[in-house]
């Protein structure tokens, strides 16, 4: 297989406006071309937002030597294996997915094909066999992964501190690309929990964004580093839930990646980038053509993020019940919320003011006026509440517009008391169907408390579904792609039941504050209702 050098100019698109002369196979690497790769492994992307993190936030938000960033909370590990560490690490390392890399558990790592895709530095070294790679990790797994049969640095810590240690030799001196896996938080999410309210989880995560500091100094203080080009990657290889990972909905799958350097576009990333397009990432900063290598994954900060748009609140809501009254009645256009049953409104102390009260019959539900004639443009839409629970018999609905006998109907459903993966005991999930008849995606679960929940769903404009869930002042968040979401069913939304109105169980607690956008509202303005900590009401008084 020939390797050789392009022009970044005019064919990745990556570095415009830098004038570079095109490379001919052979030839050396750009000197002044550097990257550091960092994995964090068992980071949640929530976790990350909740864990002091001075170092990656001055880096995502431009402030580390003014270096443009591109990020995302919603990046994936690899599709197509369990989101555990083995899989992962070799993806990031190798840049293509288990499917091809070979190594679906952590028992797999030295069986991998390596022959066809070895760790992406041996790549660099046959394109230029002078440049100087390390590879820095205490997990001794990872130190299995094939590296080609070329001579590269490989170094494992016996604790994460030496890791960091030996790779701050390795960038003081005469280096080209640097990769760093710490193993800390995913640890301590083993010994303590990976929910992101646990303190020692989040102690761990901030004890690696002090090494990252430590890592970005040392780079700083480089004797040639006002000549330099750096790109920085910051990533995870899983998640977790109570003490472990390799669950499906987005507890385990939904984790940070943050990409700078000075060419990158900054912004939210759009959609779900996966961590596997760290290697392609790399090889277009150096400009190493991929052409035949069949990697996966993208170019991560080459493409110009989505715009964020100004809307109000107000835009697109089509519902807004307050439950104040005894007969509610849509905030939006006054008319009436249809109860059934022992469907009580107005009655019981709500989160704010009154709420309605489901007693746990499968009769008793409320319907959304004419929501069955509700157009949901390429469905997007987002729900917000408050939820406080009782006894409940099943696996009943919060809200839904589907068929709830089999997850893969088309429409929605917001579920309480069901038992996701690895779970202890039921709690809060959603579903929706994403393509006819052979797709659904099922996001959480999400533990039950006993106080009023904040709970939110939406279908994302970039194809993905985010689900939310906000008890004492944290909002966590899960994510999942979605490329064809089937919201539109035809059926009425129900709350406290299925869209046919007649499923087995039903819910049994209360709702309030409930609301419903034909639009998808993005992370920041969900937060913005969460920490409010008033009615939604007041919120779009605000908001003219």
């Amino acid at each position: 297989m020939k390797y050789r050098i392009c022009c970044l100019c005019g064919i990745l698109g990556f570095y415009s406006g830098l004038a570079l002369v095109p490379l001919n196979g052979g030839e050396p690497l750009p000197v002044s071309r550097k990257a550091l790769i960092i994995m964090l492994d068992g980071v949640r992307a929530d976790a990350l937002d909740q864990a002091q993190t001075p170092n990656i936030d001055r880096l995502k938000a431009g402030n580390w030597n003014r270096y443009p960033a591109a990020w995302s909370d919603q990046a994936t590990p690899v599709y197509d294996a369990p989101p555990s560490s083995g899989s992962n690490h070799v993806a990031i390392a190798t840049g293509v997915t288990a499917s091809k890399h070979r190594v679906m558990n952590n028992k797999q790592l030295k069986d991998g094909n390596y022959r066809d895709f070895p760790h992406f530095f041996a790549h660099l070294k046959r394109v230029d066999p002078t440049v100087k790679t390390g590879f820095f990790f205490t997990w001794p797994e990872s130190g299995k992964i094939g590296n080609g049969g070329e001579e590269i640095l490989w170094k494992k810590g016996e604790t994460d501190a030496d890791t960091v240690a030996a790779a701050k030799d390795f960038l003081s001196g005469d280096m080209s690309c640097a990769m760093v896996f710490i193993d800390f938080p995913d640890a301590m999410g083993h010994k303590s929990g990976f929910y992101p309210h646990g303190a020692k989880y989040l102690d761990a995560i901030t004890q690696c964004d002090t090494w990252i500091g430590d890592l970005l100094s040392t780079v700083e203080k480089r004797e040639t580093f006002a000549g330099e080009q750096w790109l920085i990657i910051i990533t995870s290889d899983h998640g977790g839930y109570l003490y472990s990972h390799g669950m499906g909905g987005g507890q385990a799958s939904t984790i940070p990646l943050v990409v700078a350097s000075p060419f990158v576009k900054p912004g939210r990333l759009a959609g779900s980038p996966g961590n596997v397009g760290v290697a392609r990432t790399v090889f277009a900063h150096f400009g190493v053509d991929t052409e035949g290598l069949h990697l996966d994954g993208r170019v991560y900060g080459a493409q110009t993020p989505p715009p964020v748009t100004g809307r109000t609140l107000k835009e697109d809501l089509h519902y807004y019940f307050t439950f104040d009254e005894d007969a509610p009645v849509n905030r939006i256009d006054a008319v009436p919320l249809k109860l059934q049953g022992n469907a009580k409104s107005g009655v019981n102390e709500g989160r704010f003011g009154k709420s309605l009260k489901f007693d746990g019959a499968k009769e008793t539900f409320a319907s959304l006026p004419d929501s069955e004639k509700l157009a949901i443009p390429n469905g997007n839409f987002t729900a917000t509440m408050w939820v406080k629970y009782g006894s409940q018999a099943g696996d009943s609905l919060i809200l839904g517009n589907k068929d709830w006998r089999n997850g893969e109907n088309p429409g929605v459903a917001l579920i309480s008391f069901r038992k996701g993966q690895m779970a202890d005991v039921p709690g809060i999930m959603f579903n929706i169907a994403c393509r006819e008849g052979n797709q659904r995606q099922d996001l959480g679960q999400y533990d039950i408390m006993p106080e009023w929940m904040f709970l939110a769903v939406t279908v994302t404009n970039d194809h993905s579904v985010r689900f939310y869930q906000g008890v004492n002042g944290t909002l966590y968040y899960l994510s999942s792609p979605c490329r064809t979401p089937l919201v539109t069913t035809g059926m009425p939304w129900m709350l406290g039941q299925d869209g046919t109105g007649n499923y087995s169980f039903g819910f049994a607690g209360e709702i309030d504050d409930f609301a419903l956008w034909t639009r998808s509202l993005n992370r920041e303005e969900i937060a913005g209702i969460f920490f409010a900590g008033v009615p939604l009401a007041h919120l779009l008084n605000n908001h003219k």
